[in-house]
């Protein structure tokens, strides 16, 4: 619950359970936190060494909250597990090629030869505007585009140019053109 006033709290690294090491695999920015008055929660930064990764390795260390037995809540716990992921970094050409995409809404669309809600297409880039054209996406000749904006690593978003349309309108378009 939020309060009217700071809460900090010490931060312990729990050995037992972790992969990941303190000083050689990962460090903390501080070993307190202080949730700030009318907050409900604040973050802890933590600065992993991701040369020491390997490609496909999650490493995890433990962290406890060091509090008084009156401000644990059960339902929390005062314990939680943070696993570190290594990825690759952007890169614009690595939706080019052949895809699948994913959608109840294939499974479900009527008209659509597909027995599915997977769809196997092709996809090209645009580098300069970092768009990506998803080719026959729900049926031939219908595109989807999308920018991708990689700007914020640690929150990557996706938008559609304002002209782009999905729906269902083209869909029944061509399906009362074809019909005639």
């Amino acid at each position: 619950m939020a309060c009217d006033y700071d809460r900090t709290f010490a931060v312990e690294i729990i050995d037992k359970g972790s992969t990941a090491v303190e000083g050689r695999d990962y460090r903390l920015e501080s070993n307190t936190l202080t949730i700030p008055a009318g907050e409900y929660s604040t973050d802890i930064k933590v600065f992993a060494d991701y040369d020491r990764f390997e490609d496909d390795d999650t490493l995890s260390f433990n962290l406890k909250l060091v509090m008084p037995d009156q401000l644990r809540w059960d339902l929390y716990g005062d314990e939680t597990k943070v696993s570190m992921y290594k990825v690759c970094p952007f890169d614009i050409n690595t939706f080019n090629g052949w895809c699948v995409t994913t959608s109840l809404f294939l499974y479900s669309y009527p008209g659509v030869s597909n027995s599915s809600y997977q769809r196997l297409i092709r996809s090209t880039v645009d580098e300069k505007t970092n768009t990506v054209t998803l080719h026959d996406w729900l049926f031939d000749g219908y595109d989807v585009k999308i920018v991708l904006d990689p700007s914020d690593p640690e929150n990557p978003q996706t938008v559609m140019p304002e002209d782009q349309t999905i729906s269902d309108e083209e869909a029944d378009r061509l399906r009362r053109e074809e019909g005639m």
